[in-house]
């Protein structure tokens, strides 16, 4: 199957759009297939396919009907094209428009196709909107494309153009902005290798967008935490864009779900602060649906005071003192070191061990003393 973006559709989308993208899905693994995600940009395509070759395909679906095909002729007979919506118009436009964006911004004229999907239609009744059109300026693919074509077939429509790394970082810059990274965000610019003068914007690699589009929409059963609670964990080293993520994704989501609320958690209040700014570099509309909090003012917050007073957590030079005290105090003549019982100690907590039996009891496997 191909590697698409996002793994799965997002939201309440047209059937028409959702049968493409299962076609689309079925492709060779080594193709790549973008879907449209930003309801904040302009109006674009609805789906990027990259071939094992690097030639591109814009595709943009069309929702019209039997009857609206049908009585094309009757339309324009009558002059009512202006008032009522001729088949192919409105998604040649915008095929058109996306086109000319990217000549303009370096990717060789004729080097990127563009298709129109009309997975209603037959191409009996696709002939008949062209008879009454004329030729269309870009190709028209018919209901039998949906699910009905190989590889082979799909590779015909393809341009004969494999696009450079300059006109790949273009294309997927101009249809995908959620994964441009401003150079601002780049801790370290890297001194050789420009993809080529006058880019001066950078794009999250392949992996960072999967991660970044995976699991966006919650199903029914989901949205019941109390029984079905997912984590999605990023590892990753310093510097390997797991913050960039988190930002982006929360980008996404904010736009995709205006019903929702989000809560942004981390470790400290410096962190706390350097991606609140980034996230307003993104996104400079703010709204009260986001909460940014450290872990430790998130539990304050929720804390239930009927329950036990809360006490502010000592700082790490008093705790390093206290480890110190009672070493000495009880454990002096013994060979545990005051490192290794502060490490114990940690070890107790995070194993929620509260009584002595419990502690007896515990596997002690890989801790070493």
């Amino acid at each position: 199957m191909a590697l698409t973006f996002p793994d799965k559709q997002v939201g309440l989308v047209a059937p028409e759009v959702a049968r493409v993208f299962r076609t689309l899905k079925h492709l060779p693994d080594n193709w790549k297939v973008w879907h449209r995600l930003t309801p904040w940009e302009a109006e674009a395509p609805d789906f990027l396919v990259l071939d094992d070759r690097g030639r591109a395909l814009l595709m943009v679906v069309s929702t019209a009907t039997p009857q609206q095909a049908q009585s094309t002729p009757q339309m324009r007979l009558l002059g009512l094209e202006i008032e009522r919506q001729i088949p192919g118009q409105a998604e040649e436009h915008v095929l058109g428009n996306f086109l000319e964006q990217i000549r303009a911004a370096g990717v060789p004229a004729g080097a990127v196709h563009g298709a129109v999907v009309f997975p209603n239609l037959t191409e009996k009744e696709l002939q008949i909107v062209q008879q009454a059109e004329g030729a269309p300026s870009h190709l028209w693919l018919d209901k039998a494309w949906v699910g009905e074509k190989d590889t082979a077939t799909w590779a015909g429509i393809f341009p004969d153009v494999t696009l450079d790394a300059s006109a790949r970082h273009i294309l997927r810059r101009q249809f995908a902005p959620e994964v441009v990274v401003p150079a601002s965000f780049v801790a370290r610019v890297p001194q050789t290798r420009k993809i080529a003068a006058g880019l001066g914007d950078y794009l999250l690699d392949y992996d960072q967008e999967h991660v970044l589009k995976s699991d966006l929409d919650l199903d029914t059963e989901g949205e019941q935490l109390s029984r079905d609670f997912r984590v999605q964990i990023v590892n990753g080293v310093t510097g390997s864009g797991k913050t960039l993520i988190l930002l982006y994704r929360l980008r996404l989501l904010h736009a995709l779900f205006p019903h929702k609320r989000f809560l942004v958690l981390t470790h400290n209040r410096p962190l706390i602060r350097d991606m609140q700014a980034r996230f307003r570099n993104l996104q400079a509309e703010q709204t009260g649906r986001i909460d940014w909090y450290t872990f430790n003012a998130w539990c304050r917050k929720h804390w239930p005071e009927s329950v036990q007073p809360w006490h502010d957590p000592i700082s790490d030079r008093r705790r390093t003192s206290l480890v110190r005290e009672v070493q000495e105090a009880y454990l002096a003549d013994s060979k545990v070191s005051a490192g290794e019982f502060r490490s114990e100690l940690e070890w107790v907590k995070d194993n929620g061990i509260t009584t002595r039996e419990g502690y007896l009891e515990a596997s002690r496997r890989g801790r070493g003393f």
